[in-house]
């Protein structure tokens, strides 16, 4: 039997250009009380990594149909422009929806977590080595990473097939009415828990947003009036929600 030597490389989430990156570092410290800085230097190695992969070595990315996975797809692509040799790709959302699944388990597999570990195994059984990525959609990928590098951003999101960044209230719309379709789940005083809505708000809009930023934006809200809390700020556990006396604007 062959023996295979394989390489992981885990890509972390700051796709931006210096300045952009310490602007999101700097939002990042403001807003999420789970924040976790990545040093500079670990940052460094990572790409040194990339694009240290010898020309003999095959390249497999994996991804799902999500702003997340789908912004780092194009980072690397770019990081990996001076290859020679072809860059091959997994889409678990596109090989779980080709095996026709989606339509029985009404699933929509936007981050590989939502595959359930045999269909994932399968899929890595039959795809491990992914498909080599044509020469114009490498192209397009990193003309669209020097695009979305440049932006300004504080939310992307998948749409049509594309990243869109976008204003970092587009989900507020989705956050009520998660809350107003949670209605059943009511105590007393007519306050929801914050961890049902922030659940609630990803299983309806099908984005991989963190919790921190969705947790964010119901505190925008209740400031705004829109929504009202009960219990202690921040921690998702300990505090609810419900509908305030304002309507979005």
């Amino acid at each position: 039997m062959r023996r295979v030597s394989r390489a992981f490389i885990a890509v972390p989430d700051v796709f931006s250009q210096k300045t952009g990156q310490q602007n999101r570092l700097f939002w990042l410290t403001e807003n999420d009380g789970d924040f976790s800085y990545v040093p500079e230097h670990l940052l460094a190695k990572m790409v040194e990594a990339v694009k240290n992969i010898p020309e003999s070595k095959t390249i497999v990315i994996w991804c799902a149909d999500n702003a997340h996975d789908q912004t780092g797809l194009r980072f690397v692509i770019h990081l990996l422009r001076d290859r020679k040799q072809p860059v091959n790709v997994v889409n678990v959302t596109e090989l779980f929806n080709a095996t026709g699944l989606h339509y029985k388990e009404g699933l929509n597999p936007y981050f590989s977590g939502l595959i359930d570990r045999e269909h994932f195994q399968e899929i890595v059984k039959k795809n491990y080595e992914g498909a080599p990525l044509d020469p114009n959609q490498r192209k397009r990928y990193e003309s669209e990473w020097l695009m979305l590098s440049n932006e300004n951003h504080v939310l992307r999101l998948w749409k049509e097939g594309s990243v869109k960044g976008t204003d970092e209230s587009a989900l507020d719309e989705v956050i009520i009415r998660s809350v107003i379709e949670l209605e059943q789940e009511q105590d007393e005083n007519g306050f929801i828990k914050a961890g049902s809505v922030v659940a609630r708000v990803c299983d309806t809009s099908h984005q991989l947003v963190g919790y921190s930023f969705i947790t964010n934006r119901i505190w925008s809200l209740v400031n705004q009036g829109v929504l009202e809390f009960s219990g202690l700020p921040r921690p998702l556990y300990q505090f609810s929600v419900k509908l305030g006396t304002r309507r979005l604007s």
